[in-house]
């Protein structure tokens, strides 16, 4: 069995963040001091890397679902702005095959055509929030690459008919996300085709990435850790991983280092798609601070058997 050591060597870690300029200590959520601008936008000369198209609230309109949607992310706010608007955006996506080359904040936000990403819903009874959107890659910037995440703001409470860039909030978008924020797996649209599956990927689309430069981690469930495999095909050691989800945290940190050093997507699993092993994981190796360009295979091991006994 492949498995993953502590490097002694890694020293002192970052406190989990969501973005460049989020608050420490949430994978779920998070705010931005809106007078404060990331050096990107700067460069690029904006004020604020925030889509303009849709207008200010007192003319803007929810808006239609991407038909190239896969991810819905839900989490409530404040139960007095229900019914209030909301704008949202995120980075664009990136699928599996092509992660291992990941973008910077201003291609990933695809800033020069105007953030694509985005859109505009009504907050429900009671704060509750529902974002259908296309599952944003993390990015890298400032030395560092950030999970997946997406960011919104709110109308002004003060009469000014204006979005409130004053205040920028910021929820997780990675996959097997639970908890304050859900992000729910939608399925990749029959009409982009399989090999665009950015976040959640199937047992075929791993299978379709095999030889390309992927790392699989199994999160195991004690000694229930059966890797991936392919007939005839020798498991690379370096590239086919294997810890517990319970795993010590300084086990964790080995294996996010480690992930970093490779600098290559990876796939996390585990037993099924009713086994939340994976999804503890990609959590607990996200909160090191160490590696973000994390896929998660919900289906797991039975998955994978079943669809190469289809072949």
């Amino acid at each position: 069995m492949a498995t993953a050591n502590h490097d002694e060597g890694a020293g002192r870690w970052p406190e989990p963040k969501l973005c460049l300029q989020c608050a420490t200590g949430s994978l779920s959520a998070s705010t931005i001091d809106g007078s404060d601008t990331a050096a990107w936008v700067r460069k690029l000369g904006l004020e604020d890397p925030v889509p303009t198209r849709f207008g200010e609230p007192g003319v803007a309109r929810p808006t239609k679902r991407s038909p190239a949607a896969d991810v819905e992310i839900k989490f409530h706010i404040d139960e007095d702005r229900a019914g209030d608007l909301l704008m949202w955006w995120a980075a664009m996506p990136l699928p599996l095959m092509l992660a291992a080359e990941p973008q910077h904040a201003a291609d990933a936000y695809d800033v020069a055509h105007g953030i694509p990403n985005a859109g505009v819903v009504r907050v429900g009874a009671g704060g509750k929030v529902s974002i259908k959107l296309m599952t944003p890659q993390p990015y890298r910037e400032e030395g560092a690459q950030w999970p997946r995440h997406a960011h919104f703001v709110l109308p002004r409470t003060d009469g000014v008919d204006a979005w409130d860039h004053r205040r920028v909030y910021t929820v997780a978008a990675w996959p097997g996300a639970r908890g304050a924020v859900e992000v729910r797996d939608l399925g990749t649209p029959r009409a982009l085709g399989m090999y665009q599956s950015r976040g959640y990927v199937s047992p075929r689309v791993v299978r379709a990435c095999w030889n390309l430069p992927i790392v699989l981690v199994r999160a195991c469930a004690g000694d229930d850790c059966t890797l991936l495999s392919k007939p005839g095909e020798p498991l690379d050691p370096r590239t086919n991983l294997a810890l517990n989800y319970d795993a010590e945290d300084e086990d964790v940190r080995g294996l996010a280092s480690y992930l970093r050093e490779l600098g290559l997507p990876a796939v996390v699993y585990c037993a099924s798609s009713s086994c939340q092993a994976a999804a503890i994981l990609t959590r607990r190796i996200l909160a090191t601070g160490m590696f973000s360009n994390l896929f998660y295979m919900k289906e797991g091991v039975r998955g994978w058997i079943e669809d190469m006994n289809s072949r």
